[in-house]
């Protein structure tokens, strides 16, 4: 995903789920633009297989992001998900 595009589907992303969106910023402030693709492709319930070919990485660098994402929220890390 080139950053144009990441652009565009953050956009997009945001404008379909504005609730949710606003919330993971106002929630959990602190998120890099990498944790926001991972996150954000994830509560678009896509497989790492999908996410890899996405993103051009490796399904171990997905899982990897994913163990991170997991480690930094710990028992939060749900919240990452939840809302509209």
């Amino acid at each position: 995903m080139t950053d144009e595009n990441w652009v565009n589907f953050k956009q997009a992303f945001q404008e379909e789920y504005p609730e949710y969106y606003n919330g993971l910023m106002s929630d959990f402030s602190d998120l890099t633009e990498s944790n926001l693709r991972i996150i954000t492709l994830l509560k678009l319930e896509l497989s790492n297989q999908e996410i890899s070919s996405l993103l051009g990485i490796t399904i171990d660098a997905v899982k990897k992001s994913k163990q991170r994402l997991r480690k930094r929220f710990g028992q939060k890390y749900e919240e990452l998900f939840v809302g509209n």
